[in-house]
């Protein structure tokens, strides 16, 4: 009740949460509540999250090129045709060359199973592998949006390039 919630954790995840707290090696621990909200302690700071502070899901298709709102995330996508830059070879992260044949795309937030080749990586991977290997705080990562070209997950700013996509040519 002291949590803010109508029913306490179990006795073992509470346990685990105290023993993540005093562990030296994880710098952050949560504590689901059965309401959906968490207790999350990082760098020494305890504080709250509701489910309702998660950014809701979203999916939009746009036409390319082309532009869209994203109102859950006060960002704009803007897709252009362009000349090969220098700029397409070097890492940015609100934006990226890329190479497709496709009229459309879908900017979404992740969903249970995504998976990518990441530029350079042997093989496909989980989405949620290469968010925890790039360090994206679990609480971003409803956050970022996703590019979809052709059914594959093709860009996710400031973390990955799609293999696939990957510009080709050099300058």
């Amino acid at each position: 009740e002291r949590l803010g919630a109508e029913r306490l954790p179990s006795f073992p995840s509470m346990n685990a949460f105290l023993s993540l707290l005093v562990s030296k090696e994880m710098a952050t621990a949560r504590l689901r509540l059965p309401d959906g909200g968490r207790l999350v302690a990082r760098r020494g700071r305890l504080g709250w999250e509701n489910r309702e502070s998660r950014t809701p899901h979203f999916s939009y298709t746009l036409a390319m090129p082309g532009e869209v709102e994203l109102p859950e995330l006060g960002l704009r996508l803007r897709i252009r045709r362009a000349p090969v830059e220098p700029w397409m070879f070097q890492g940015d992260r609100w934006r990226v060359g890329f190479e497709a044949e496709a009229d459309r795309a879908t900017v979404r937030s992740r969903r249970p199973g995504d998976r990518m080749r990441p530029l350079g990586a042997p093989g496909s991977r989980k989405l949620k592998a290469i968010l925890i290997d790039r360090q994206i705080p679990a609480e971003a990562r409803d956050r970022l949006p996703l590019l979809v070209v052709e059914g594959e997950l093709a860009w996710i700013p400031g973390v990955a390039l799609g293999e696939r996509l990957a510009l080709r040519g050099r300058v």
